[in-house]
């Protein structure tokens, strides 16, 4: 990730490194202590995206129990309450949306059937985290995790590419002289 950055003092960057490293691997903040608990309104997706990678890199089955979320972290598992007739179902986070203004959370069209809305198409819900994703754990410390090296002098660049030149003999092997 930092690989190419270049600094002649590692504290900053190693901070700064942390910092964006921490950011990316914890759960987005809706996903935090505490839980996710919010009602609004639910649409679903099915076959014209069947097969299509995901946000998450999965393929997309319209027969799985699946949502698109904007915020929740991929994995995270979610109550699906309909609140006209009181069916729920968990689903897994795998993907990002919904697109359409105002809408809370997409489902698989087999979530959508066992919620009672797939003919509808849309539904009031309320979304619940049942099981939050798995943080991912850092391999390394910070400072191991990126790279920081001194800038190197002009004179040191121009040595290592100097060519060396070493005189060879040439001999013909004994008998063939």
């Amino acid at each position: 990730m930092a690989r190419g950055i270049v600094a002649r003092n590692g504290t900053a960057l190693a901070a700064f490194a942390a910092t964006l490293t921490a950011a990316l691997l914890l759960p987005a903040p809706a996903a935090a202590a505490g839980g996710y608990d919010r009602t609004g309104e639910a649409s679903w997706y099915g076959e014209r995206y069947q097969g299509r990678s995901t946000a998450s890199g999965e393929a997309f089955d319209m027969n799985a129990l699946t949502a698109a979320h904007r915020k929740l972290a991929f994995g995270t598992r979610v109550r699906v309450t309909n609140l006209a007739n009181r069916r729920s179902v968990v689903v897994r986070i795998n993907d990002r949306g919904p697109y359409a203004r105002g809408r809370l959370i997409d489902v698989s069209r087999r979530a959508a059937a066992l919620l009672g809305f797939e003919g509808d198409g849309i539904a009031r819900v309320r979304v619940q985290t049942v099981e939050e994703a798995p943080v991912v754990q850092e391999a390394a410390a910070p400072r191991e995790a990126i790279s920081v090296r001194e800038v190197p002098s002009e004179e040191s660049i121009r040595e290592s590419l100097r060519i060396r030149w070493h005189p060879v003999q040439l001999r013909p092997p004994p008998g063939m002289r």
